[in-house]
């Protein structure tokens, strides 16, 4: 082989190295990410049921203008 094509070839390992591990990396980062999108996500949900539960109560709650402050308070 000549110097030249071993050069190519060695160029062309380097290269493919470096994008494993480029891909490696940015596959770390989105598994990151979607675990946390996926806990965010369920988290938004538990609110979300929390203020419906809120908002059910209070309107069975039944209103009276007795339970306002004066509005002087």
């Amino acid at each position: 082989m000549s110097t030249s094509l071993e050069q190519q070839i060695i160029e062309l390992q380097e290269r493919v190295l470096f994008q494993e591990d480029a891909l490696q990396k940015l596959d770390t980062v989105i598994t990151k990410q979607y675990s946390t999108i996926d806990a965010l996500t369920r988290r938004i949900k538990q609110l979300e049921d929390k203020l419906d539960a809120v908002r059910d109560e209070l309107q069975r709650q039944p209103f009276s203008p007795a339970d306002e402050k004066p509005p002087h308070y």
